[in-house]
Parts: C-alpha cells; sequence; structure tokens
C-alpha cells in the first residue's frame, strides 16, 4: 500500500521524494485500515483522496533536494556573470 501510494503520486524517481512521500503511504495505510474496519467515519476512497491531497499540498510548500540545488546554482551564475549579488541568507526583516 506505501509503495503503491509512493508510485501513484509520481515520487519513485527520487530518494528524497520517496522518503517523503512514503511518510505520507503509512498515513494512508493507516487511514485506510480505520475505514476497512468501520473505526473510522470514512471511506478508503476518502482517506485515498485526503491524504493525497495533504502531500500534495505539504509538497508544493516544500523544497526538495534538487530544487534548492537549482536555484543556489542560479544564483551562483548570476552573481559570476554579474548579473546579481549572491546572498546566502536573505536579509531578515
Amino acid at each position: 500500500m506505501i509503495s503503491d501510494f509512493v508510485r501513484d503520486v509520481g515520487a519513485a524517481g527520487n530518494i528524497w521524494e520517496k522518503r517523503y512521500a512514503e511518510k505520507f503511504g503509512i498515513v494512508l495505510a493507516a487511514a485506510t485500515l480505520l475505514a476497512r474496519f468501520d473505526i473510522a467515519p470514512w471511506t478508503e476512497a476518502r482517506a485515498v483522496t485526503a491524504v493525497t491531497n495533504l502531500y500534495n499540498a505539504s509538497r508544493n510548500l516544500t523544497v526538495s533536494v534538487p530544487q534548492a540545488t537549482d536555484a543556489l546554482l542560479d544564483h551562483v551564475r548570476k552573481a559570476v556573470t554579474g548579473k546579481n549579488v549572491l546572498q546566502i541568507c536573505p536579509p531578515q526583516g
């Protein structure tokens, strides 16, 4: 079930993405079992929808390692070409 979730959200290609998605897959497994045994007031389909939506919302707010690397390299390129001042830490304020 966890590996199915990871595959379904398209996170199998990158180890960081996979580990991140696996955590949501664990939550989905628990929510699905709760629904299956009538312990929770939701259906299995609703559990899938809710956890997938939570994963997608969380993923949109999180920067992955490749994204952070690309952003840093972009800063360095601009600094080297004189198009931008390299700021390692953003200004506070």
